[in-house]
């Protein structure tokens, strides 16, 4: 009898759980349309600027003599990564900080939108970022330590702590690592190279007369081209986000059906075995009498 009752808890603990998932699974579902619908209205943006405009910037700088945004030694990289905060999510984090890291060197330093990711990386040890003491130590200002990209123009917080460091010679190269949208179900770590900027016209540009300060030109230009490129990245991650959470959700509350339903079989395989017993007894006094 005692087993009875502890498998029904179980059932009725799992069928709890088998609610909390599914309302989850709705919520995410929810918050996966509008964040589609936002990450669709930025995806031609975003891929203008890594073609048109980073085209501008690389025949700008060479035409110019401003060779630094377009050659670079290379030995030590700063990989940004868009992750998240939220739990619950499947491998979407672990899976785009792992991209990073296996393709990062010793000497090599990491910029973590989100929490998430930053967690793998230190339990690797490797080298993070405090945005927060970088712009202290080149502006002397009291800044915040830029972890997340509330609006666009947060975006713009983050490329100043990346060209504070470049510009330093902190780092030689800038990746982008942010998980691409596939489908609901498909999502895929990359990593892309903002800088040094590459020059993708197959056909080269008329020559450019500019007035002023060239090297404030291509400055402005290149804070413009970075932080819509981050900004893109990061709306197609949280499209990724919402949608591994959707789909972690949705595992969950069929491995919850799954699981109550064995215990349910569980539990009348025992109710029927002390049906049995109890008739068993009754016969057997019976026949006593």
């Amino acid at each position: 009898m005692a087993n009875l009752q502890n498998t029904k808890r179980r059932i009725k603990s799992v069928d709890s759980t088998k609610k909390i998932t599914k309302a989850m699974e709705l919520v995410a579902s929810a918050k996966l349309r509008k964040a589609k619908n936002e990450y669709m209205l930025t995806k031609e943006v975003r891929e203008y600027m890594a073609t048109n405009m980073a085209s501008v910037i690389a025949e700008i700088s060479a035409q110019t003599g401003h060779s630094e945004y377009i050659e670079s030694e290379g030995k030590k990289t700063l990989f940004v990564i868009i992750g998240g905060d939220m739990g619950l999510t499947g491998g979407y984090n672990i899976n785009v900080a792992k991209e990073a890291y296996i393709n990062s060197k010793p000497e090599d330093m990491f910029l973590c939108v989100g929490n998430k990711p930053a967690i793998f990386l230190k339990s690797k040890n490797a080298n993070i970022v405090d945005t927060k003491a970088v712009l202290e130590k080149y502006v002397g200002e009291d800044a915040k330590d830029v972890r997340s990209l509330d609006s666009f123009y947060q975006s713009y917080d983050l490329v100043r702590v990346i060209k504070y460091m470049y510009d330093n010679k902190e780092v030689d190269t800038v990746k982008l690592v942010y998980t691409k949208f596939k489908n609901s179900v498909t999502f895929i770590p990359t990593i892309s190279t903002l800088i040094p900027v590459e020059n993708k016209f197959t056909q080269l540009l008329s020559p450019f007369e500019i007035t002023g300060d060239p090297e404030m030109f291509i400055s402005d230009l290149l804070k413009n081209y970075l932080a819509t490129n981050i900004f893109t990245a990061f709306k197609e991650g949280t499209v990724c986000e919402y949608a591994s959470s959707r789909l972690a959700m949705e595992n969950a509350t069929d491995n919850a059906q799954e699981l109550k339903e064995e215990l349910l079989l569980e539990y009348n395989r025992a109710r029927q075995a002390n049906i049995t017993q109890e008739i068993s007894e009754i016969v057997a006094g019976s026949d006593a009498l």
